[in-house]
């Protein structure tokens, strides 16, 4: 029988055995759990849902941004893209008198949105409101401007 070398040797499985089983006692039992939910629960490090639609004059974009202030929220446009972008910035404090230790951690990172419009947008009179974590933006669509080519 042909052995799989994708499948880890039994001496492999047994140091990864051991290291999990290190992260398993105290003072580390739980840490890994903390960490994963410092970066997933508390932060948008993913994507965030973005709806689009048009009418004859303007294109509206929708993002839903729970728990986020308006100050960490980036909005550029240019040409037919408009970006739209988050910093986020969270702290995850965990003390233990039985242990004897005190750990703050913190992580920032951003997440960010780039939407492709049909047409393009007049910047200036772009339009944004944010309330109760929706971020609605209405943007005027350019006039088309038809250029004919004379073929010689």
């Amino acid at each position: 029988m042909e052995k799989n070398h994708k499948e880890p040797s039994q001496k492999v499985k047994g140091y990864l055995q051991k290291i999990d089983d290190y992260f398993e006692r105290s003072p580390f039992k739980g840490f890994l759990q903390e960490v994963d939910t410092l970066f997933h629960k508390h932060s948008i490090f993913h994507s965030f849902p973005v709806n689009m639609y048009e009418t004859d004059k303007e294109i509206f974009v929708q993002a839903e941004l729970p728990g986020i202030a308006k100050e960490q929220i980036t909005i550029d446009v240019q040409d037919t893209f408009i970006r739209i972008a988050v910093d986020s910035d969270s702290t995850l404090e965990t003390e233990s008198t039985e242990h004897h230790f005190y750990r703050k951690e913190r992580a920032t990172g951003r997440s960010e949105r780039v939407i492709k419009t049909p047409c393009e947008l007049i910047k200036k009179q772009a339009k944004a409101t944010f309330q109760n974590g929706i971020l609605e933006l209405s943007i005027p669509k350019k006039p088309y401007e038809k250029q004919i080519i004379d073929i010689q």
